[in-house]
């Protein structure tokens, strides 16, 4: 009796699970729908070649399928390819493609059997390959800590260059970067983003467009607007003397100020002449002159050089 009722209990879990096998794995006919396939462009180089692009958003496709439950387990989002061929499009202007679906190869596409979609075509809007050299402009804003001084910014690379779309690259005319020099007091070097800019200096964006600088090196020097200056000694020859014949005393360095970097950084030594021949001994005095763009702070405007000879 036990065993007649093992018997029919295994019977019917064999039949059940015989069941549940044919619905679950094999059972034919069974529909899936797959949302938010994105669609893949074929053939682009040969836009390219012709100086166009893509310039729209693709959409993003939903299909049903039909197959075994089998095959379409095997299936989602991320191994179904939508595939649009663009080498027949000759010409700028909005396009409507057919595209074909494929499948892994795990699937056979004999297999699958498309059922319904959410679009039956793919629109695309070409059009020409515009690219230009634009100017890099330097934005700085702010004013640097009392007492120093900002020098004009400098740039490795005066132009760059930028492709894309030509109704959005025809409006750009510089790459613009923006630096905030408020109460700064140290020299600013680095690497360094831009925005892509209008002539009235607004920003142009578009995912569609390509440089060929990612970002770009700066440098704008930033010095104390003061500094002190050394005198310089030359000795002339003369009256039967050398400069080693004499011994000059050299005056203390003075302090001045400049509105340039260049100018104030270059201007290092104030050189003082002394004509042996005309001043072999004794106190030599001399008046301080500077280069326009420079001004004397030390509040001396003359210095005395003593000639002492040797010996």
């Amino acid at each position: 009796m036990k065993n007649k009722f093992f018997s029919i209990a295994l019977s019917v879990v064999v039949a059940f699970s015989l069941w549940l096998y044919v619905i679950m794995v094999v059972s034919p006919g069974s529909e899936k729908t797959y949302y938010n396939i994105p669609v893949i462009l074929q053939n682009e180089q040969a836009l390219k070649d012709r100086g166009l692009m893509i310039t729209s958003e693709l959409p993003k496709i939903t299909l049903t399928l039909s197959g075994t439950r089998t095959d379409l387990n095997k299936l989602d989002e991320n191994n179904i390819n939508i595939l649009v061929d663009v080498s027949a499009i000759e010409a700028p202007g909005t396009h409507r493609l057919n595209y074909m679906v494929s499948y892994p190869g795990s699937v056979s596409s004999g297999a699958i059997t498309r059922v319904g979609q959410s679009t039956n075509a793919v629109s695309v809007k070409v059009e020409k390959i515009l690219s230009k050299d634009v100017d890099v402009v330097v934005d700085d804003k702010g004013t640097v800590a009392e007492g120093f001084l900002a020098d004009r910014p400098q740039t490795i690379y005066q132009t760059i260059e930028v492709s894309g779309p030509e109704s959005v690259v025809s409006k750009i005319t510089q790459a613009k970067i923006s630096i905030d020099l408020t109460d700064k007091n140290q020299t600013i070097a680095g690497r360094f983003s831009y925005e892509l800019c209008d002539v009235q200096g607004n920003v142009v964006t578009s995912s569609f467009i390509s440089t060929n600088m990612d970002d770009l090196d700066l440098t704008i020097k930033i010095i104390p607007k003061t500094k002190q200056v050394p005198f310089k000694i030359k000795v002339i020859d003369g009256g039967g003397l050398t400069k080693d014949d004499v011994t000059v005393t050299i005056p203390e360095p003075i302090q001045i100020s400049g509105n340039s970097v260049t100018q104030l950084e270059s201007f290092t030594e104030i050189t003082l002449d002394v004509d042996l021949a005309k001043n072999p001994a004794g106190q030599v005095a001399f008046p301080i002159t500077l280069p326009e763009g420079l001004v004397n702070e030390s509040g001396v405007s003359s210095v005395t050089v003593v000639v002492t000879p040797n010996g």
